[in-house]
């Protein structure tokens, strides 16, 4: 029996005996096995990458550099959640949803009924100003007419003046905006639109031109104001909807007339009313109609500068 106590200084595979092919038993020591076992364990010890020790050197003795991995996650994350942050104001501010809707839009030409990527010039941006403002004599009217009825958001206000005699050059209104705005439409309700019978006992305008004033900003004057070079004139004509036997058929409908000015303001000359208002109010139900014509309100329509490269 091998004696395998532990101040032996036997091993087990010294003392095993190895069988050989005479059933004979030689007892003896037993010769380690080739260098196999130990290449594995050479080549299994090579696939383990080297720990790291406290002071950042490897195992080794080759130093090795630290690499906070954590940070360049919480990097990531950061720039992604400011950008993120950045889009969602944007398109939360008017311009940004401009921009969404000439993304869905593209083509669409934008109209009173849809103004597509444009924005509206905020009424309390806007002075309005003419060189004429008249009363009108309508039994339960009688108001007077001031051009800022024009952008005070309401319908049924209007601003009037006489009809425009031939050669009178004071007969135009003005806007005039705080600051510059690149002006793609301009929508208009033609007359005074209140009811049927203010339409009907006033006339529309039947022929005006809008121009920007040079210099901007100045006052009023007798007769036109100087057109500035830097913006083309636009000849509006607007529809009556008077019909013959004093029938309205629609006072109240935004006309459209589009213009493409950078400008601070915005001047509307009366040319005339159309010969057909003027036939088909000789003989009204509610009496003869006031020798007055004007608009209920006027609204301006601006590119954002980032979408002014589109065609209006």
């Amino acid at each position: 029996m091998t004696d395998i106590s532990p101040g032996s200084s036997a091993t087990p595979q010294a003392n095993t005996l190895a069988a050989n092919p005479g059933g004979e038993s030689v007892g003896g020591p037993v010769i380690a096995p080739p260098s196999d076992s130990l290449d594995a364990a050479s080549a299994v010890a090579s696939i383990v990458p080297p720990r790291e020790t406290v002071d950042g050197t490897a195992e080794s003795g080759s130093p090795t550099k630290a690499k906070p991995r954590h940070l360049d996650g919480c990097l990531v994350s950061l720039i992604t959640g400011l950008m993120v942050s950045i889009s969602i104001a944007f398109y939360l501010t008017p311009t940004g949803q401009a921009t969404l809707t000439a993304a869905r839009h593209l083509l669409a030409k934008p109209t009173c009924a849809n103004q597509q990527w444009l924005l509206q010039v905020p009424d309390n941006d806007i002075f309005a100003s003419a060189y004429y403002i008249n009363y009108d004599s309508i039994p339960g009217y009688s108001t007077y007419h001031l051009p800022n009825y024009t952008i005070d958001g309401n319908i049924g206000t209007a601003w009037l003046q006489r009809l425009p005699a031939t050669g009178n050059t004071s007969s135009y209104i003005q806007w005039s905006f705080n600051r510059r705005y690149d002006i793609r439409l301009i929508c208009v309700v033609d007359g005074w639109a209140e009811d049927s019978r203010t339409y009907a006992r006033t006339y529309p305008i039947g022929t005006g031109t809008f121009y920007t004033a040079k210099p901007e900003g100045q006052l009023l004057r007798t007769g036109a104001l100087v057109a500035s070079p830097s913006c083309p004139r636009v000849t509006a004509k607007f529809k009556d909807y008077l019909q013959t036997k004093s029938f309205v058929n629609d006072a109240y409908q935004w006309q459209s007339v589009s213009v493409h000015c950078l400008t601070g303001n915005v001047v509307l000359y009366l040319d005339r009313v159309s010969e057909t208002s003027v036939r088909n109010r000789r003989h009204l139900v509610w009496g003869p109609a006031e020798p007055l014509t004007g608009i209920s309100e006027i609204r301006f329509y601006y590119c954002p500068t980032i979408l002014c490269w589109l065609s209006t």
